[in-house]
């Protein structure tokens, strides 16, 4: 049986910006952002309100340094309640979900557009006919195609 259990999409947008999309089914989630540029490198740790930003090659004394401000902002978070320890997917989605369920009752803006919901289907579509075609994959491509 084929399995795929990690996936990184590649995607450039109008800009010439690129973005890279990794996801696995194989670790833990994890709720980090990383953004690289010619400047350096930012990591942005959701999930443990940290962040890291590079300006050169890392080296063990900085990371130490970091691996330990890391900790004791997380520790201080989770003590003073000002951050709830990640303890699953509900806790990610809840209040997403929460200020949907709002927009319905009060007749409000969801919090994600049918624009960006589509948008989001679109590189998921698209990934996926990347890997059945072995081929690069525009998104416009993917609205021709259903017209």
């Amino acid at each position: 049986m084929k399995c795929i259990n990690n996936i990184q999409i590649l995607t450039e947008h109008e800009n010439k910006t690129l973005t890279t999309i990794n996801m696995n089914w194989l670790t833990p989630p994890t709720l980090k952002i990383n953004i690289n540029g010619t400047a350096g490198f930012m990591e942005v740790d959701l999930q443990f309100n940290h962040l890291q930003t590079y300006h050169e090659p890392p080296n063990p004394m900085k990371e130490t340094i970091n691996s330990i401000k890391k900790l004791l902002n997380t520790t201080w978070s989770a003590i003073t309640g000002q951050q709830h320890i990640y303890t699953g997917a509900i806790a990610l989605y809840k209040p997403l979900i929460k200020d949907f369920i709002k927009s319905i009752e009060k007749g409000g803006k969801p919090p994600i557009t049918g624009e960006e919901a589509i948008q989001t289907i679109a590189i998921i579509e698209a990934a996926k006919t990347s890997l059945k075609q072995n081929r690069i994959i525009n998104i416009k491509e993917l609205f021709e195609m259903g017209n």
